[in-house]
């Protein structure tokens, strides 16, 4: 049950108590979830009531791949095997759902797998094997369209934020607790050397360009006196440093 797997499997499993009863999924990547399954159940969260009560009872289901498929069929499959076995009979199987397709999950479902993953830390093996999945990968166009679109935030919601002190306050609380560890600090501070302050690389400038591109330009607010002032002394007080070296 616990095997290292080493391949990366698309299409449909089954998961199969001593009595009978079977549960059938499908992924594109069958190895992660079933480890995931294991995970959620050993520790008594997983979110599909019926096969946690089961594994309480067993402690032990029995798995195979039954079938491999493409991406595109993976649903389509999942629906065959379901009904050819009736899984989502209580009396043979342990689905809850009927329909295989992606259906909206209720409220309650949803419930359980927040509470399930609540507190989840991945250990540094697992995020490691996740670091060199994304390596190469780079996202579409359309979405990163989409990513740039979500984290969009009305230049009136920035200034009714940056207009509220209590909120100031918070964030400058919450940065302190945030400290970098020697290790963090130290290959910053390696990554950083040989590169003058404030420089961008030419292909960065390109990126930034590229992306800013359309974007409505952030209105200017004018500087306080008080602020002015600061900058000021900061700025000759850097210029002192420098000047010194």
């Amino acid at each position: 049950m616990h095997t290292q797997y080493t391949v990366k499997t698309c299409g449909i499993y089954k998961l199969t108590a001593p009595d009978g009863r079977c549960y059938i999924g499908s992924s594109i990547c069958i190895e992660a979830r079933l480890r995931g399954h294991w995970r959620l159940l050993a520790n008594g969260k997983h979110y599909n009531g019926r096969l946690q009560r089961a594994w309480n009872v067993h402690k032990h289901f029995d798995y195979e791949v039954v079938e491999c498929c493409d991406r595109a069929s993976l649903k389509e499959r999942e629906q065959a095997w379901m009904d050819k076995l009736q899984s989502y009979l209580p009396f043979w199987g342990f689905n809850v759902e009927r329909n295989a397709q992606n259906q909206p999950l209720s409220s309650d479902t949803r419930r359980k797998v927040s509470e399930a993953r609540m507190g989840m830390r991945f250990s540094v093996e697992h995020r490691r094997r996740l670091s060199e999945a994304k390596k190469g990968t780079r996202p579409t166009g359309e979405t990163r369209q989409k990513m740039s679109a979500s984290h969009v935030v009305e230049w009136e919601t920035r200034e009714r934020i940056a207009a509220s002190g209590e909120t100031r306050i918070k964030q400058s609380e919450s940065a302190k607790k945030r400290r970098a560890s020697d290790e963090t600090k130290r290959r910053m501070s390696e990554s950083k050397k040989g590169i003058p302050h404030g420089a961008m690389s030419e292909e960065t400038k390109l990126k930034l360009s590229i992306i800013n591109k359309g974007k409505p330009q952030r209105p200017r607010r004018p500087f306080s006196a008080e602020v002015r002032q600061k900058m000021s002394e900061s700025r000759k007080a850097y210029l002192a440093r420098k000047a010194s070296v």
